[in-house]
């Protein structure tokens, strides 16, 4: 309600702000909507991995291929293909991800390492 009240009657002009729908400066993965997606994108992933013999060098390169590739279809009788047809319908079809990032996922660890100034 305060949020509400602040942009109409306070003439705040954010109320995407104020309702918590977008972070902070500086903190572009706090959004709790996009936290959600990609906890989500996290796990399918995790899935999609483990399905193809879990976390190694040639199934990460193999996930990072079927997930950039344009026209993709798979067939249902793989046992990887729902989280790897998941994964591209929620991204709006191809996924760039590399195996780096994969592997970063695989073991709980952020996606993009976080640059820090020296």
């Amino acid at each position: 309600m305060a949020a509400f009240r602040g942009f109409l009657h306070e003439g705040k002009t954010d109320l995407t702000a104020s309702l918590g729908l977008r972070p902070r400066k500086g903190g572009k993965c706090e959004a709790p909507l996009r936290l959600e997606r990609m906890s989500r994108r996290d796990a399918l992933i995790k899935q999609a991995l483990q399905r193809l013999g879990g976390n190694k060098p040639q199934g990460r390169s193999m996930l990072a291929e079927l997930l950039g590739a344009d026209d993709l279809v798979l067939p249902a009788c793989f046992s990887f293909a729902e989280p790897v047809m998941a994964l591209r319908r929620e991204a709006g079809g191809r996924l760039e991800i590399s195996e780096r990032q994969i592997a970063r996922i695989a073991t709980d660890q952020p996606a993009y390492r976080k640059k820090c100034r020296t």
